[in-house]
């Protein structure tokens, strides 16, 4: 664990400006940075044994200059985003420290100029396909050059002792299995990272579909319950109160399309939901929903009751338009839905401690049996019902009211019990962090 802390610091360092420009796949530098670290280890040991066993000084401070340059290479992402030129310039320092010691060691017969092989592999986990085919390209040109040389009988120095050659043969071999497999295994934990992370994605771009489908359908219905009575009704007073009643419905589905356009630039990292979080007054988010949900409540002649007085300086921290429309607005419409005509939906307010306030929304409706309580903020579990007049629903709701609710930074809980207990109704509880005053 310390070893992948170091790294993760070490990571964030050399990224710092590519996360927060955001210009760059992060994988290109998690590539980079890991291939040099494994290469390093067999760079720095190749230079050990030219400075140690090859007569040649030139030999060891081509090799030690190269092993250097190789390994501060990552933190040019600092000051570029061209992956492609950062990961050429790390992988010439590695062809040419090779190539120097396969010169030194005897040419085309050396065991090092097999380390030629990997660079193109290399190279594509870094700067991708334009990448590997350039150095497919130069190591073939580089190893072509070795063999041409030796088969014209160029004398190549062999500057490297009998014990640099068993340790280069070494390296060869161990150095290929620690290389393939500690490389494989970093790409698997990247990509296997990028799927759960293309996953989350999904699902919140599910939830963005699953907000349209289930809130939209609620205005709509109101614009043409309003419409109708407009339609309906000789009296102007009735008249204009079907068409107040769509004018404010189509302003909900504005707020809401509003609001799912700032969640889709959230699952995309685009905005940040805590900027638009803020104190709001609990008596506003009420008279709202009242007057939202005014034609179901008279329709099934049931009053909504809360004590605006004792409310009214209260506030939580929240984001206004969903808050409005996907959780408390949501909870008042599922209240309606469950209860029976001339019925009494209470909405409580109560200090909870000096952080949080907790707004509970309370119907005697037909509640809710043990088993659909428990899968209640399931996405993946079937909890819609008809309503006791045969309103329909999605079920979508109250996962959404949780995602908001989370987002706000609160907790949502739900106490219920069904018509075969005493008291039957539903008690939704928001746990929300209060204005200080």
């Amino acid at each position: 664990m310390k070893l992948l802390k170091a790294y993760n610091c070490l990571f964030a360092f050399i990224a710092k400006t590519r996360i927060s420009k955001r210009d760059l796949d992060l994988r290109r530098i998690h590539f980079h940075t890991v291939i040099v670290l494994t290469t390093s280890v067999l760079m720095w040991a190749y230079a050990a044994t030219a400075y140690f066993t090859s007569s040649s000084a030139t030999h060891a401070f081509i090799a030690i200059l190269c092993s250097a340059l190789h390994l501060i290479s990552p933190f040019l992402f600092r000051f570029t985003n061209n992956a492609f030129f950062i990961a050429n310039l790390m992988l010439a320092t590695g062809i040419i420290h090779q190539a120097s010691f396969s010169y030194f060691a005897g040419g085309f017969e050396s065991d090092t100029i097999i380390w030629l092989g990997i660079l193109p592999m290399l190279a594509g986990l870094i700067a991708g396909k334009k990448a590997t085919i350039s150095w497919f390209i130069t190591s073939t040109v580089v190893g072509t050059t070795f063999l041409f040389l030796d088969q014209t009988g160029f004398p190549f120095p062999n500057t490297v002792s009998p014990l640099g050659h068993l340790i280069a043969h070494g390296l060869m071999i161990f150095g290929w299995i620690f290389l393939s497999t500690s490389i494989t295994y970093v790409v698997l934990v990247i990509n296997d990272s990028k799927e759960s992370l293309l996953t989350d994605q999904a699902q919140k771009i599910d939830d963005l579909f699953r907000v349209l489908f289930h809130d939209l359908a609620g205005p709509l219905n109101r614009i043409s319950m309003g419409l109708k009575l407009s339609a309906r009704e000789t009296d102007p007073t009735k008249k204009e109160q079907g068409v107040l009643i769509a004018a404010k419905a189509t302003d909900a589905m504005l707020d809401i399309t509003q609001n799912v356009r700032k969640m889709y630039a959230l699952s995309k990292g685009k905005n940040n939901v805590s900027s638009d979080l803020v104190y709001y007054p609990i008596n506003e988010s009420i008279e709202y929903v009242k007057k939202l949900y005014a034609v179901e409540l008279e329709k099934k002649n049931i009053k909504l009751v809360y004590d605006a007085e004792k409310y009214k300086d209260l506030k939580v921290l929240v984001e206004p338009i969903s808050f409005n429309n996907q959780v408390l607005g949501n909870a008042v419409s599922n209240s309606i839905k469950f209860s029976y005509p001339g019925a009494t939906i209470t909405i409580r307010v109560s200090p909870g401690d000096q952080q949080f306030h907790v707004i509970e929304v309370c119907d005697q409706g037909i509640g809710m049996p043990p088993l659909l309580k428990e899968a209640l903020f399931d996405i993946n579990k079937k909890t819609s019902r008809t309503g006791t007049n045969g309103e329909s629903g999605t079920g979508f709701g109250m996962h959404i009211m949780k995602s908001f609710i989370e987002m706000y930074q609160g907790k949502v809980e739900v106490e219920s019990h069904d018509e075969t207990q005493s008291e039957p109704g539903t008690i939704i509880k928001f746990l929300l962090k209060a204005e200080q005053i």
